[in-house]
């Protein structure tokens, strides 16, 4: 498992996270656990890279509606 963090700005409450841990949820399997720093406006994934890329979670998180940088 490999951990990526994503500036996500715009985030600012538990429905942000959940509405992102549900997108990334559609994936499958591969993905542990997934938190966010509200105040830092950003999201930590946990993933198996023999079945996701940090690129492929930027998308869904994008997907979702929520900006990666």
């Amino acid at each position: 498992m490999q951990t990526a963090t994503f500036a996500t700005p715009g985030i600012h409450c538990t429905s942000c996270v959940a509405n992102i841990k549900d997108a990334l949820e559609e994936l499958g399997g591969g993905i542990g656990e997934v938190s966010a720093d509200l105040p830092a406006e950003t999201v930590t994934v946990e993933f198996d890279t023999s079945q996701h890329d940090r690129a492929a979670i930027a998308k869904v998180i994008t997907a979702a509606g929520y900006a990666t940088e």
